[in-house]
């Protein structure tokens, strides 16, 4: 099969921007091109010169000649979805420029068997379009956010809340970021880019007062708070991945469920659990066993982020009864990013039977970090897709405790081990319920958890790019 793929960064992109997402349209890659014949295409944050030209160029990546990549240049849409005000969802709606250039691509490189969307970000709605020109190549969609409803594409409004409530576009647009202008962010990239071809000390001096003047030039722009593009946003995005797209793929049954609940037609719609290399390892048994009179060892590994739910967690742990606490060590392996918060963890100490605190995790660390760990929490705040830190902890042997929102509560078939979004109560209540019937954690395993091989999640891609 001829496959292109699109996602807003280059897979192999320099400091792993894009995170998950990234990650996987890398292993996809590296699974399927020996096989078949792969492209792949970013758009959205690579700016040149005075902007005004939109190019294609090749690019060069670390499979070689084994997978032809390539940029968009100069993208009147700007990656990632938050930066976008009113006059870029404007642009994103009408535009048909990304539109005529793709078109001109495909035709140069002999047409597709599959077009694969993993984002959206840095593209115009009209790309959609292409499915009229080439109806007979298979349009697949990854839904490994929520971009195509919520341009912050996390559903989480404010910085504070889940949001699945629309409200007519008003959450959104009292929602979306203020001061931020995509031309200020596309100038200070195109002159980084310079900075960093440049040839003596004198022009990097030149240019670096040019980024001065950017940073400056923009400040306190103000934004139209309307609603209409914010509308206009999420009903054109379902229309068209309804009119235009053979199959979306959900990365979880919770994913698919909101995409359905948003317009999309429901049986386009296909849970995908992404494959990942560490379910190659899973054990499919608890890792630590806990034993009465030990400490009950519980980790959270993840951001200092409200929505990753670590201060609901710290929060709860100051809460917690003193009896309990007294029962458990917490580990927390979270990078440092908010001094205030790592006091509080310090505070801890005196009421938990332990404290261990990890300045992030890596996947050189893990094991030593889950060395001793009954349960993996992972308390999230916002409809988080599937978490790949969940999906790292069942495949080494540690049960997971969760919110009962997004994909993660999916690896948990006991509702014993899931608890209500932000309700403190309510995960003290089950966590002490797990800590008083230690079988319950021997009962997780025996209930199928079985997370998918990157072997077997691209047998099911193949199947759908065929089918």
């Amino acid at each position: 099969m001829k496959i292109l793929y699109y996602n807003w960064i280059q897979f192999d992109n320099v400091g792993n921007k894009g995170g998950g997402v990234t990650v996987y349209q890398k292993n996809i890659i590296d699974k399927l091109m020996d096989d078949n014949e792969i492209y792949f295409i970013s758009s959205g944050r690579d700016y040149r010169g005075d902007l005004a030209d939109t190019f294609i160029e090749k690019t060069t990546n670390v499979f070689g000649d084994k997978c032809k990549s390539y940029v968009i240049v100069n993208s009147p849409i700007l990656a990632t979805g938050d930066y976008l005000n009113q006059a870029d969802l404007r642009t994103y709606l009408n535009d048909m420029e990304l539109y005529e250039l793709l078109r001109c691509f495909i035709e140069e490189q002999g047409g597709f068997d599959v077009i694969h969307f993993n984002n959206f970000e840095g593209l115009s709605l009209n790309v959609f379009k292409l499915k009229e020109d080439y109806p007979e190549t298979k349009f697949v969609y990854s839904l490994h956010n929520y971009y195509m409803f919520c341009t912050q594409v996390n559903l989480w409004k404010d910085g504070k809340e889940n949001c699945l409530g629309y409200d007519n576009g008003k959450n959104c647009a009292n929602c979306h970021l203020r001061g931020v202008h995509s031309d200020k962010i596309k100038k200070k990239i195109g002159l980084n880019y310079e900075k960093s071809n440049a040839k003596s000390d004198v022009e990097i001096t030149r240019i670096q007062e040019l980024l001065k003047r950017t940073d400056a030039q923009y400040d306190g722009i103000e934004v139209d708070e309307s609603s209409e593009e914010f509308v206009m946003f999420r009903s054109k995005n379902v229309e068209y991945l309804n009119k235009y797209v053979d199959i979306i793929l959900a990365v979880s049954e919770r994913t698919g469920k909101i995409a359905i609940d948003m317009g999309v037609d429901a049986y386009k719609v296909q849970t995908s659990y992404i494959g990942t290399k560490f379910a190659d390892r899973q054990i499919g048994h608890g890792k630590n066993t806990y034993k009465d009179g030990q400490l009950f060892t519980m980790v959270y590994m993840g951001y200092m982020r409200r929505e990753k739910g670590f201060y609901f967690f710290l929060e709860a742990c100051e809460k917690m009864s003193d009896d309990l606490a007294a029962k458990c060590r917490v580990v927390f392996a979270s990078r440092f990013t908010d001094e205030a918060a790592v006091e509080r963890m310090a505070k801890l100490r005196g009421k938990f039977g332990d404290i261990v605190v990890y300045d992030g995790y890596t996947h050189d660390n893990i094991d030593e970090i889950l060395s001793d760990v009954h349960l993996g929490v992972v308390p999230v705040l916002w409809e988080d897709n599937l978490p790949q830190v969940a999906i790292e902890m069942v495949s080494l042997g540690i049960p997971i405790m969760t919110s009962n929102l997004g994909g993660a509560q999916e690896l948990c078939v006991l509702p014993e081990f899931v608890f209500e979004a932000g309700n403190i109560g309510n995960f003290i209540d089950k966590l002490e319920g797990i800590v008083k019937n230690s079988s319950l954690l021997e009962a997780f395993w025996k209930n199928g958890v079985k997370l998918t091989t990157m072997d077997e999640h691209i047998k099911q891609l193949c199947e759908v790019y065929r089918n």
